[in-house]
């Protein structure tokens, strides 16, 4: 059975988790149902995937900032952080990450594939069934 509803994009992120989280659960109509959702979900959130791909730079510095003790080093690290090339990395990268928050927050209009109660496997606890609420009808 599928619906189409509107869902906000930071719920499709957690259902994704959730459905990596039951997907060793057994049941033929629960793993096609996952399946199906699995890439559903995928082709929704391809543009905050793409988004979140850090620059080279920014990966470059963050592996540099590695190698410090982040007990030890907080001088050292801070100081790296301060460096005027590395100011503006770490600026474009939080503008990043800010323009991904305001794509979680974004409506988008699918069709997921749902489960009925009778569905789902018998040795589902609650904390996967939690992860998964949004498509069990």
């Amino acid at each position: 059975m599928a619906k189409t509803e509107q869902y906000v994009k930071r719920d499709l992120v957690n259902l994704m988790q959730g459905l990596l989280q039951v997907e060793n659960l057994k049941g033929v109509k629960f793993a096609l149902t996952n399946s199906a959702n699995k890439e559903i979900i995928s082709n929704a959130l391809r543009d905050i995937e793409e988004k979140a791909i850090p620059t080279k730079e920014f990966q470059e510095l963050s592996a540099q900032m590695q190698q410090f003790d982040m007990n030890a080093d907080m001088d050292k690290i801070k100081a790296k952080e301060e460096e005027p090339e590395n100011v503006k990395i770490i600026e474009e990268r939080k503008a990043q990450m800010a323009e991904i928050d305001k794509l979680l927050e974004e409506s988008v209009e699918l069709e997921l594939k749902t489960l009925s109660e009778s569905q789902l496997p018998k040795d589902i606890n609650l904390k996967q069934l939690d992860a998964i609420k949004l498509i069990v009808k």
